[in-house]
């Protein structure tokens, strides 16, 4: 009996798997009230859902195997309904149920969720891997150009932009260009070693180049080496007959023997006829040249002629100043280049002729010192008839030592140079010219000899015609008592001393 049971267990399981799996219901969500059926009876239909993992109506179908996780894991992976990844493909899927390939040479998002390639075109969405390009990343960098490590396609795709080159080479352009060989190498090989960027050679040049890529030469004339930048000759130039940063320029032909040093100044001075410091300049031709040859002709620091100058017709320093064309044969003093034998004529004056005589000179002409040996012309006076007599001169006169009027004022002015008026009281205005008496007397009013005085109205002063009157009979009285007193005593003598009677009789 208990064989035969066991034989229809085995017999029933049979037939529930070779039935429909969704009528089995094992994949179906179950409802929170566990005695309630998870699917429909009769089609299989999952009432509340697959578990996850499954989706389809009767979540008979496994979610593909390229969607990616949740971060969650009680969350499903596939929508239950379409079986559409819900969270994304794996790294090198695309599509909505993540069945399409990626080329394995498409670059991977940093975005967990964005696809590493188009689903429809399968075109890489983020680039290629170091090393590939084209739009599905299945062409190598370095089938286009071998020393390119990474690339990208431009324009129409047919060509290339390398993005960073192989050791030893370095980016010109979007190629690949070798480090120049005159870049100094790296200790670990002999192979030159640049910037892979621009091409600069970080460790510095092979002996003998200079420059950015080390692609210029070092001047043949520098003693040692040179400046890896500039190309300046650091130690010096090899030969004495060469000068300058790079030592490329030639010491000048005004050295003695034609040597100088690196700044170009003459090692030995200069030869007989140059001066200056790099002996470059020629003494001047008007110098004096000495007969023996030995002997410089002019200072070799200041250029000034040492011998003084070839003739008289020059003067200077350096004799590089011609005498003044008013000197007489042309001839001066070397230092000075005063006239030695004054001027050619009496209309220029001055230590050089070159001053004209004033115009106010009569006839124009003047001394070596200017003076005016002629006199001057009307109306001007002093030593060089610079000074203008006064225009209240008469007739614009003056004399010539001392700018006095010589001829008197014109009318109203007085003084030695009439440059005072006369006074407004003057008769025409009028007066002489040293003491400024009036020669017409005073207008109405006035007297003086300057007519300085105001004459006033005639008026009867009353108290002083009674102080006069008052005066004189006053003194009347006195003269007549006295003539009384005169005669008595004469009378009385007369008589001896006898009395008679007088009587006096006055009219008045």
């Amino acid at each position: 009996m208990m064989k035969e049971i066991t034989f229809i267990i085995v017999t029933c399981l049979y037939v529930l798997s070779d039935t429909e799996v969704s009528k089995s219901c094992s994949n179906c969500l179950p409802h929170p009230d566990e005695n309630t059926d998870k699917c429909d009876a009769s089609s299989g239909h999952c009432l509340y859902g697959c578990i996850q993992g499954f989706y389809g109506s009767n979540c008979s179908t496994v979610c593909p195997d390229n969607c990616r996780q949740a971060v969650d894991v009680s969350n499903d992976t596939c929508d239950a309904t379409n079986g559409e990844c819900l969270h994304g493909c794996m790294h090198g899927y695309a599509g909505l149920n993540c069945s399409v390939k990626c080329h394995n040479n498409c670059a991977i998002s940093g975005n967990t969720e964005t696809d590493t390639c188009d689903a429809t075109s399968q075109k890489c969405l983020n680039g290629c891997k170091d090393g590939f390009y084209g739009s599905h990343c299945e062409h190598l960098c370095s089938s286009a150009d071998e020393n390119c490590e990474k690339c990208y396609a431009e324009g129409d795709k047919s060509t290339i932009v390398c993005t960073r080159c192989f050791q030893n080479f370095y980016r010109d352009n979007g190629k690949c260009t070798p480090c120049n060989y005159w870049c100094m190498p790296n200790n670990a090989d002999s192979l030159p070693v640049c910037n892979e960027q621009d091409g600069y050679c970080q460790f510095g040049c092979r002996p003998g180049r200079y420059g950015f890529h080390c692609g210029e030469r070092c001047s043949n004339t520098c003693k040692d080496i040179c400046d890896r930048e500039s190309g300046v000759c650091l130690t010096g130039c090899k030969y004495h007959g060469y000068c300058g940063p790079t030592c490329e320029l030639m010491c000048s032909g005004g050295c003695m023997l034609k040597e100088c040093n690196q700044s170009c100044t003459c090692l030995r001075g200069c030869s007989h006829k140059y001066w200056g410091e790099q002996c470059q300049q020629l003494c001047n031709s008007n110098c004096k040249i000495p007969s023996d040859s030995s002997i410089n002709i002019c200072d070799s620091v200041n250029g000034a002629c040492l011998q003084g100058c070839s003739n008289s017709k020059f003067w200077g320093d350096k004799c590089q100043k011609t005498c003044p064309p008013g000197c007489v044969h042309g001839k001066c003093a070397q230092i000075s280049g005063n006239c030695t034998e004054g001027c050619t004529g009496q209309e220029s004056y001055g230590i050089h002729c070159g001053v004209n005589c004033n115009t106010n000179c009569m006839n124009g002409t003047c001394l070596r010192d200017g003076y005016c040996n002629k006199g001057c012309v009307v109306g001007s006076h002093g030593d060089k008839c610079n000074l203008a007599c006064s225009t209240n001169c008469f007739d614009n006169e003056c004399g010539r030592a001392n700018g006095h009027c010589s001829r008197g004022c014109g009318a109203g002015w007085h003084g030695e140079t009439c440059n005072l008026q006369c006074n407004r009281t003057c008769l025409n205005h009028t007066c002489s010219q040293r003491e400024a008496v009036c020669i017409y007397g005073c207008i109405e009013g006035y007297k003086g000899p300057h007519c300085g005085n105001e004459e006033m109205p005639f008026q009867v002063d009353y108290y002083k015609v009674i102080g006069i009157l008052g005066s004189g009979w006053l003194a009347f009285l006195v003269v007549l008592i006295v003539l009384i007193v005169v005669l008595f005593k004469r009378h009385r003598a007369s008589t001896n001393g006898k009395h008679k009677d007088y009587c006096f009789e006055y009219t008045f």
